[in-house]
């Protein structure tokens, strides 16, 4: 199967530089190529245009673009091809994606410290925001001349609580397993009942009654899917489930879904997924 390329936004800093190893890294595994994305502010084109002529500040920093991205994707035989364009920036990257029916975005944290989670910029948090296509948020930044961490996934672990953002996660991830040719599970989490000690019983029962069902729930999904994908059922609050399933699935990738409604903003389980920053999550937004 053709994929769409791997879209990623740079501004030239460390933290592009880095996100740009992950994209074309995540596109050799895919055998698709790179887009490279940079915007300009409008304010500052217009200035440009009065000073130096219409056009050459694109033109410079397209060159400019073309210089930073060729050096790492030569190396690995990924195709590169690059977009410069005036306006906000998630609009720019958001837009070039839609335009190329883009695999992905690929975004990289803004830092992390010591307990290693994502610090995600006002651009990266407008683009999951507003995207129609998945984003794959990474730390770190990978050697792309081998199959270096955090790309090197052998594994993919998909939420579902069986709303249409993680329906259309679990198909993501089915199809990528099939591509990758990588085992996918989907896993979905069970909240325990409380209760005082005297009920002690009664709420084993109608945890594993819940359980029960979620499981033939989580089956009927995987049957349809390409695979199809292993299922696993856990106690436990939807993202500490995942986690530990991520823990305890080797080098895994991370898929969930976002958005619902009228918005693609992630809710509290993904917003906590992607600020982990343990592993590479690749946020799938609802259909429409």
């Amino acid at each position: 199967m053709s994929h769409g390329p791997v879209v990623c936004g740079v501004d030239f800093s460390d933290r592009s530089r880095s996100a740009l190893a992950a994209a074309i890294a995540f596109a050799a595994r895919l055998k698709a190529p790179v887009l490279a994305v940079s915007a300009i502010d409008e304010l500052l084109a217009h200035a440009a245009d009065a000073q130096y002529g219409p056009g050459q500040l694109i033109a410079d920093t397209r060159r400019d673009l073309e210089a930073f991205v060729s050096g790492s994707a030569a190396k690995v035989g990924v195709a590169v091809d690059v977009r410069v364009a005036t306006g906000p920036a998630a609009k720019v990257i958001c837009e070039a994606a839609d335009a190329a029916h883009a695999t992905c975005i690929v975004v990289g944290s803004r830092g992390h410290g010591p307990a290693k989670r994502f610090w995600f910029g006002s651009t990266t948090s407008r683009v999951l925001v507003s995207t129609k296509v998945p984003v794959l948020a990474v730390s770190g930044a990978p050697d792309v001349t081998t199959d270096a961490a955090p790309l090197a996934f052998d594994h993919i672990v998909c939420g579902v609580d069986f709303q249409p953002p993680s329906r259309a996660a679990a198909e993501r991830a089915a199809t990528l397993g099939r591509d990758l040719k990588v085992p996918v599970t989907l896993v979905t989490g069970v909240a325990s009942p409380a209760g005082p000690p005297s009920v002690r019983d009664a709420i084993r029962a109608t945890a594993a009654d819940l359980s029960d069902r979620a499981k033939t729930q989580l089956d009927q999904l995987a049957a349809a899917l390409p695979g199809p994908p292993a299922t696993r059922v856990m106690i436990g609050g939807a993202a500490d489930v995942l986690l530990d399933a991520v823990e305890g699935s080797g080098r895994a990738l991370l898929v969930v879904g976002i958005g619902g409604g009228t918005t693609h903003r992630p809710g509290s389980t993904a917003t906590k997924l992607l600020t982990h920053g343990g592993v590479p999550v690749l946020a799938v937004p609802a259909r429409g």
